[in-house]
């Protein structure tokens, strides 16, 4: 394997770990709204977080270090979700 196509999966993995974190956050983001309670959308947040980080791990095969979820998903999963139910929530808006 050259130099090359390490670092094209290696990017590749990135790409698809934050855009995974992306959809289910959208996702856990609109169920939190549903559930119009701000304690509630917390825990929900923290369940989806979890399980997106397991679905990463054991169903797409990408298993790295715990730092590593943190740098290229985690953080834009908890960004991503804040600002869609937080819009939801702010404009009561219900699809």
């Amino acid at each position: 394997m050259t130099v090359n196509e390490k670092v094209k999966n290696y990017f590749d993995r990135e790409l698809l770990s934050t855009l995974t974190y992306a959809i289910i956050a959208v996702i856990a983001g609109y169920l939190s709204f549903l559930l119009n309670q701000p304690k509630t959308a917390f825990v929900v947040m923290t369940v989806f977080l979890a399980i997106s980080t397991l679905f990463i791990r054991f169903i797409l095969g990408i298993k790295e270090k715990y730092n590593w979820y943190m740098k290229n998903g985690a953080i834009v999963f908890l960004f991503v979700w804040f600002i869609v139910w937080t819009l939801f929530y702010n404009l009561n808006i219900a699809i």
